[in-house]
């Protein structure tokens, strides 16, 4: 049976690879154990934690929605009743674009987050810091280059 991509506007959970929120989940409760941190190092945590949580939510309502559609894309049961791009995913490419540069913010703050921990001898949010960079990484180098080949993918049935 067809689907039409309607149903993925509506259901934040269809299809997301569970490691995709559950990276957030950790990297949240450990800003939440780090946050209570007193001093220079616990301010660091809690600037870098004002930044992450609202890049994470913005995710989890856009990027990560796509992997919705990936299992019919990739079974060729995806369609576009209207004959128009999905909107959600041509909004993707301008959040990737813009995430770019916040990104590099966040790298940034990460780095200078993990050479206070190391001086400061705090192996927890050392970690912690380690935990971010290796997550920001995995989002440049796969989640965002597989969502441009969801969206190239749904072209191509469009135009088919």
């Amino acid at each position: 049976m067809d689907r039409t991509l309607l149903p993925y506007l509506a259901d934040e959970k269809l299809g997301i690879p569970e490691k995709l929120t559950h990276a957030h989940d950790e990297l949240r409760a450990g800003f939440a154990r780090a946050a209570r941190e007193p001093g220079a190092l616990g301010v660091a945590v809690r600037e870098l934690m004002e930044m992450c949580m609202p890049h994470f939510r913005q995710e989890e309502d856009s990027a990560f929605r796509a992997f919705g559609m990936l299992h019919d894309v990739m079974a060729g049961r995806a369609r576009l009743d209207t004959g128009v791009r999905n909107a959600m995913l041509a909004q993707l490419g301008e959040f990737h674009d813009a995430s770019r540069d916040h990104h590099r913010g966040l790298s940034a703050a990460t780095e200078a987050l993990l050479q206070r921990a190391n001086e400061e001898k705090n192996g927890a949010i050392a970690s912690l810091a380690r935990r971010l960079k290796y997550h920001e990484k995995i989002e440049d180098k796969v989640l965002y280059p597989t969502i441009r080949l969801i969206d190239e993918s749904l072209l191509g049935i469009l135009e088919a």
